[in-house]
């Protein structure tokens, strides 16, 4: 009878120590299988969202309708401004009502269909910060052109721009030109900085310099600038004589003291010529020059005049 006691409570400690190792396994599978969770729901909220860039829709500056009204037509003209040579700048201007004058200059890469254009212009309105840069891509309604954003981030990273995205859905320096590229070079890219008025010229000839150092060789800088502003047709071309002058001459600083009168961009200009000057890239051509009231033929109403230019390695 002890014997069978004896042995009864011996099988119960068994019993009762299997039970507590079984308990403490299933805690374990429970206790992992909680730091596991709580990992994962770490893993998930500590993960940087993918930040989609801003859209701007261009048709706001230039539609697709007023862009056909005034693309360039005639292939003579075509064939007069096309060249051989490697073509290193444009500057042309940004009024809608030119259009067909920044179209006519810009058609001219077609041939040379640079990858990437470097496309610089005054902060009309000198808001926000005073060298401005975007990533922003581009609904230029037949299709979409891309900001280089390679190139975006290095100007950011060496302070030589900041960002400022919403500034460009109003800027048209930059917005009028995008529909004209994009028609004319469907798959360049655009590096776009605004600055204020009379920044800084040598800090953007060190921006060029630094831009272009880091760009392919087929790079083109596309400066976005009108002429001369407030002044009635035969006082702009007067200015227009004294500019053009100014230009064949090389004159940068005449260019950079002058004031509205004259251009829009003074230091932007001059920063051009400075550093077309200093890479050999001087075989000018004056491609076109005339202002609002040639074109609406009202020689009493205040105008803005445009030049397109284009700028060649010797």
């Amino acid at each position: 009878m002890k014997f069978k006691l004896l042995l009864g409570i011996i099988l119960l400690l068994l019993l009762a120590t299997m039970l507590c190792a079984c308990a403490n396994g299933w805690a374990q599978v429970e206790i992992n299988e909680d730091a596991t969770l709580d990992q994962t729901d770490e893993a998930i909220q500590t993960e940087t969202p993918t930040e989609l860039p801003l859209v701007i829709n261009t048709s706001t500056f230039l539609s697709q309708e007023e862009l056909q009204r005034r693309l360039p037509v005639d292939n003579e003209t075509l064939s007069q401004t096309a060249s051989q040579k490697n073509i290193r700048a444009l500057v042309i201007p940004h009024h809608t009502l030119a259009a067909n004058l920044a179209a006519q200059g810009i058609r001219t890469l077609v041939k040379q269909n640079p990858s990437v254009i470097v496309l610089i212009g005054p902060n009309h309105k000198n808001i926000g910060p005073k060298a401005a840069t975007t990533k922003a891509v581009w609904d230029a309604g037949q299709g979409t052109l891309q900001t280089d954003t390679v190139a975006v981030d290095e100007l950011l990273k060496q302070n030589l721009a900041e960002q400022d995205d919403n500034l460009f859905k109003t800027e048209h320096s930059i917005g009028a030109l995008i529909p004209i590229i994009a028609h004319y070079l469907p798959k360049t890219k655009v590096i776009p900085i605004v600055y204020y008025y009379r920044y800084d010229q040598e800090t953007i000839l060190q921006t060029l310099k630094q831009l272009i150092k880091s760009l392919p060789d087929d790079a083109v800088i596309i400066a976005s600038i009108d002429f001369s502003h407030g002044l009635t047709l035969q006082k702009a071309q007067e200015k227009d004589q004294v500019t053009a002058e100014r230009l064949k001459d090389w004159d940068e600083k005449a260019i950079a003291d002058a004031d509205n009168t004259y251009l829009d961009s003074p230091t932007i200009l001059a920063a051009l010529m400075q550093y077309l000057r200093e890479t050999d890239s001087q075989d000018l051509k004056i491609i076109a020059n005339t202002n609002s009231g040639k074109i609406m033929q009202d020689s009493q109403m205040i105008c803005t005049s445009y030049f397109v230019l284009k700028y060649a390695s010797e």
